[in-house]
């Protein structure tokens, strides 16, 4: 019998619809899905990060990915059942999972069980913390680089080499592994003049007196230098941090200058798929499409941005001219007479 549940995801996300078919309980019930949209707040930066956008009695397939990653991240060893299928049905990769999706290979069983041998010999958290970073530092040998794509953690393992995102997948991964709880980060600061963005993981530890501190685990921030007083940090969201890998494969390609591939409209669609109220992923849309010259598209995606983060329309007017040329023109006008 078909769930019902799934019903609304039908029409508007083929593969969601058969996933969720698939793999939903039958007592888990719409209202536990229809939760809202969870997205990163870049203006309350002292309280929590995670906002979300008021359910509607309708199941989008972004509050269903919700729900999968977050059944799928209660047993990340799982990788060839739920995260298998959702990559088959969706053509959507967890990149953080140590799974390379072939089961004739055993290159990502032998990192799981790396992973798991640390985890069974440490006596505390912190401990196997550094074993962890040690461990991804001398036996891996993971070197940071910054003109990189972004790649899952078995790939980034296998290369030796990533930009910040790809390290931050093989430690978030390593530390589901190893049954912790990781957050990812999101750094953002000013360098030299220009914007800097980084993404860490760190997995939260709560000492005797209540204190609890992110104990960070970071590969890359060698290649920026020390983060300067005044930078800006955001959790993230599991979904933010999916869909980022996805947005910063368009965005690193434009740095490297390599040529518009088939497959960067995957990524940009996937990450607005995912995180359709994440300012970062939305900026990234406006970017594709008006180097694109579809303006028409990246138009709702300008608008959407300031509504999530009203402070943008500025640095948008000045980043996305072209866009911003046709999208109330008297507004942001009157923003820059501000100067």
């Amino acid at each position: 019998m078909p769930n019902t549940v799934c019903e609304s995801l039908r029409d508007i996300d083929p593969g969601a619809y058969t996933h969720c078919q698939e793999w939903l309980p039958e007592q888990v019930k719409a209202e536990d899905l229809d939760i809202g949209i969870t997205y990163t707040s870049r203006e309350k930066t002292k309280e929590p990060q995670i906002a979300r956008t008021a359910p509607d009695g309708i199941v989008s397939p972004t509050e269903y990915y919700q729900w999968a990653v977050n059944a799928i991240n209660q047993d990340p060893l799982d990788v060839s059942g739920m995260a298998k299928a959702l990559y088959q049905n969706t053509g959507i990769r967890l990149p953080y999972l140590f799974t390379d999706y072939d089961p004739a290979t055993n290159t990502d069983d032998r990192m799981i069980q790396e992973i798991q041998d640390l985890a069974g010999g440490a006596e505390a958290t912190v401990t196997l913390l550094d074993a962890i970073v040690d461990h991804v530092v001398t036996k891996w040998n993971i070197f940071p680089v910054a003109d990189a794509l972004t790649l899952g953690a078995v790939e980034t393992v296998q290369a030796q080499r990533g930009p910040c995102q790809g390290i931050a997948h093989v430690y978030y991964g390593a530390a589901l592994v190893a049954g912790l709880n990781p957050q990812a980060l999101s750094v953002e600061y000013l360098a030299n003049g220009e914007s800097v963005h980084h993404t860490r993981a760190a997995v939260p530890i709560t000492f005797g007196g209540g204190d609890t501190v992110d104990y960070t685990l970071d590969g890359a921030l060698g290649i920026f230098g020390p983060s300067p007083e005044g930078e800006i940090t955001l959790a993230l969201s599991t979904l933010d941090f999916v869909s980022l890998s996805y947005a910063n494969k368009w965005r690193e390609a434009r740095r490297m200058g390599l040529p518009v591939m088939a497959e960067d409209k995957h990524n940009i669609e996937t990450a607005l798929k995912l995180a359709p109220y994440h300012y970062s992923i939305l900026e990234a849309g406006i970017g594709y499409y008006e180097f694109l010259g579809e303006i028409d598209q990246a138009l709702p995606l300008f608008d959407r941005a300031i509504e999530v983060f009203p402070g943008a329309i500025r640095v948008l007017s000045q980043t996305h001219p072209q866009t911003a040329k046709v999208y109330e023109p008297e507004q942001i006008r009157a923003v820059a007479s501000l100067d």
